[in-house]
């Protein structure tokens, strides 16, 4: 692993142990402004403008410095692109039809992401050669992954990157799930840096914790942490163990949750088995942090159930110990004591040691981004709150959520305001200033908040993956 992590946890110890507060729990609410919004101008056009929509997977991400990219149409051609907003201002970064590396043209444009250092990686399809993921760094395209490269330990399969999702890590480094073709093996979840791939797992591998039982189907709901840490869903040949959440760290993996594990905080109950009226909840949907600090999204089982009510919830694992984050029917932050109704998976786990999710409140269902930080939950925005656009109006649901290790967030909202019925928002931390430090405060308090984002994963684990999902 990682020995500057650790450095760097003790070091952000230090520093918040002597100014007398504790890290990083410096939140003191959410300022919102927007990213872009529908029917906004768009950048390198004569006069063309905006559509923004909302996407389950991949449709807008942030790094630590506020950087955010999102997906966004044409409205004259429908052509899709890819944009950058860096200090309120938007740039085109490639649009369907611009030339792509190797010849010919991008054809259909999918997901991005943005890692720390300003790179931006642009899943897409070519006129000429294979589907790939693009690098881009200050308008130079490279190709960062592409169809028909070879996957080792796969009796010489080559990667087929059926998968729309993927994430990166802080160096660069891809984690997605792909098929493989020409080789002993048909699926497989890969690691891949400078378009050469490694194996995390493969079909037929030992799944740890199972008894001796092999890997039969792997999701492509796979992220990498900051420092390179994949974790993934998979079912199993076992006979008690069909579901299991997985992390691998440095090629050594191990079990984090398996069907049948206890749930804890509910009682007695039980992650998955028995499904209740036989729908099929999964485990799903993990997320991880540098410090392989993992959350994921699971059914729930207690006896006697509830009457009426399919319990879901989101937990962590911090090294071996599983703990309740948010569960249906426990009560939602900030909403008058309303109850979740809805718990879909987390969008993401931060170094800081937070965990940022969508769920659904009240009857009927309304729609809030809540954070997770040392056993207490938080919002950061509601429906119905006011808008941060010309014309006003208020949110409707959200999807499609991203933070930072500042606790930063970006995300898909719907509203009723009457110059736009949807856009890309960014709820921004606010800071207050560090005893004794003057103005200099709030400026010192952020760069303790980033610095100390292996302290919050150390101390108790927790927190964001970029990009992520609301809706399942």
């Amino acid at each position: 692993m990682d020995r500057h992590r650790n450095m760097r946890s003790l070091v952000a110890a230090g520093l918040a142990l002597s100014l007398g507060v504790a890290a990083p729990a410096w939140s003191q609410g959410y300022d919102l402004s927007a990213v872009v919004i529908t029917d906004q101008p768009a950048p390198g056009t004569s006069g063309d403008s905006l559509e923004v929509f909302r996407l389950h997977l991949g449709g807008q991400s942030i790094n630590d410095a506020g950087d955010v990219v999102f997906k966004a149409r044409l409205k004259s051609t429908q052509a899709e692109g890819i944009y950058l907003n860096r200090d309120g201002v938007i740039t085109q970064v490639l649009v369907e039809g611009d030339p792509a590396p190797g010849g010919g043209s991008y054809a259909l444009v999918d997901s991005a992401a943005i890692d720390d250092a300003g790179a931006i990686y642009v899943r897409a399809t070519r006129t000429v050669g294979t589907p790939g993921i693009f690098k881009v760094v200050d308008g130079v395209h490279t190709v960062a992954v592409e169809s028909g490269i070879p996957v080792p330990g796969t009796g010489g399969g080559t990667l087929t990157f059926t998968a729309s999702e993927f994430t990166v890590s802080d160096s660069g480094v891809i984690a997605t799930c792909t098929g493989i073709s020409g080789g002993t093996v048909t699926r497989g979840i890969v690691r891949v840096a400078d378009n050469v791939a490694s194996p995390v797992a493969l079909v037929g591998d030992p799944a740890p914790g199972t008894g001796g039982a092999t890997y039969t189907q792997l999701f492509c709901r796979t992220r990498i942490g900051s420092t390179g840490d994949v974790v993934f869903e998979a079912d199993t040949d076992s006979n008690g163990i069909t579901d299991g959440i997985f992390l691998d760290e440095d090629g050594v993996q191990r079990a984090l949750a398996l069907d049948g594990d206890p749930a804890p905080g509910t009682g007695g109950g039980i992650y998955l088995s028995p499904i209740p009226g036989g729908i099929p909840f999964n485990m799903m949907s993990p997320v991880v942090n540098g410090s392989g600090v993992a959350a994921f999204y699971t059914g729930v089982t207690v006896d006697p159930p509830p009457p009426g009510v399919l319990l879901e919830g989101i937990f962590v694992d911090a090294g071996g110990t599983d703990s309740l984050v948010a569960i249906v029917d426990q009560v939602a932050p900030d909403t008058g004591g309303e109850m979740y109704g809805r718990v879909p998976p987390p969008s993401g786990i931060n170094d800081a040691g937070e965990v940022f999710f969508a769920a659904r409140y009240s009857t009927p269902l309304d729609d809030g981004i809540f954070f997770a930080s040392d056993g207490v939950v938080r919002p950061v925005v509601l429906e119905d709150r006011p808008v941060p656009v010309p014309g006003g109006g208020t949110f409707g649901e959200f999807s499609t959520i991203s933070a930072n290790d500042r606790g930063d967030v970006v995300f898909y909202g719907l509203t009723s305001s009457s110059t736009t019925n949807g856009g890309i928002f960014k709820a921004t931390r606010r800071l207050p200033a560090a005893p004794g430090l003057g103005p200099w405060g709030a400026v010192f308090a952020a760069a303790l908040l980033l610095g100390a984002a292996g302290l919050g994963a150390w101390r108790q684990g927790a927190a964001v993956a970029r990009p992520g999902s609301l809706y399942r």
